[in-house]
């Protein structure tokens, strides 16, 4: 191979060859390295971040749920509390009723009473 090539060009072939061996290995240990630095940094800068945020959604959430239960209890007590006025409203009403009736059924009484006769 020696009578093929020129001595010049058998050197440059070399140092190019060695060159291109050493840029690649320069360039994949800079890449690792750069790689290494960033995703470092990025798992020291964005996972608190990334934490935070999942708190804070948590935490609305349970709000969220705090306010369906406490609205539903709210609307229980509203109900019962319509509820009981209305038994009050028809206990009036009825009593009115039976008293009513009771003057009435006095009244008949008297008036039975007045047309009974006597033997």
């Amino acid at each position: 191979m020696t009578e093929m090539f020129p001595e010049s060009i058998r050197n440059l072939t070399s140092q190019t060859l060695t060159f291109t061996i050493g840029a690649t290995k320069w360039l994949y240990s800079t890449g690792r390295s750069g790689l290494w630095v960033a995703a470092s940094s990025a798992c020291i800068l964005a996972l608190p971040v990334m934490f935070e945020t999942e708190r804070a959604q948590m935490e609305e959430q349970q709000l969220q749920q705090q306010r369906q239960v406490l609205n539903s209890i709210y609307l229980c007590l509203l109900f019962q509390i319509l509820v009981s006025i209305e038994i009050r409203e028809r206990k009036k009403c009825t009593t009115k009723i039976e008293k009513k009736i009771e003057r009435c059924a006095v009244g008949k009484k008297r008036e039975v009473t007045n047309y009974i006769p006597f033997f």
